[in-house]
């Protein structure tokens, strides 16, 4: 018998009962209509999951560089019309 710390102890005949007592076979069963079901459930929260990262990283350089031109003309526009 193995003895773990902070668990009581538990006799060889204990541990066959317990064994041999479960109906759960420890996986699910699924037909193919489940099969297939949770295929595109993983691959939806793969893409939103992809999406997710897509926003957190930002926008592009392009992208970044455009807004600040677009920001200097507005503010020399508003400094012209002063």
């Amino acid at each position: 018998m193995i003895t773990v710390a902070g668990l009581s102890d538990c006799a060889q005949a204990d541990v066959k009962d317990w064994l041999e007592s479960g109906s759960d076979p420890g996986y699910q069963i699924m037909d193919d209509n489940d099969i297939v079901q949770e295929s595109q459930d993983i691959i939806e929260s793969d893409n939103e999951d992809e999406e997710l990262e897509e926003m957190a990283t930002g926008p592009t350089h392009e992208q970044a560089f455009t807004a600040l031109n677009t920001a200097i003309d507005w503010y020399e526009k508003q400094k012209d019309s002063n």
